[in-house]
């Protein structure tokens, strides 16, 4: 699901100008990300003997994620000032 929509969701924010660059980053840190993140979980899963800690730390990084998601359209908003809108008319 999020794999498929991240192009759009890249390209809606930055537009088409930035559009290669802001996706490579995305994927950059979504792969170091994939990288890290069991290696350190199961370390974490070895000392403490139990998958509690690591299961909380995935569930507040989902969390802290969809949080920053749904905060986008608030922070990415654009200025309208001085924008004006047309009514569309057909000629018959």
């Amino acid at each position: 699901f999020h794999i498929s929509l991240s192009p759009v969701i890249v390209c809606q924010l930055v537009g088409l100008e930035f559009y290669s660059s802001a996706l490579g980053l995305t994927l950059m840190f979504r792969g170091i990300t994939s990288l890290t993140a069991p290696p350190v979980m199961g370390a974490i899963r070895d000392i403490t003997n139990s998958y509690n800690i690591p299961f909380v730390i995935g569930g507040l990084a989902f969390i802290f994620s969809a949080l920053m998601h749904f905060s986008l359209p608030f922070v990415n908003r654009k200025p309208t000032e001085g924008v004006t809108i047309r009514k569309a008319t057909t000629a018959n």
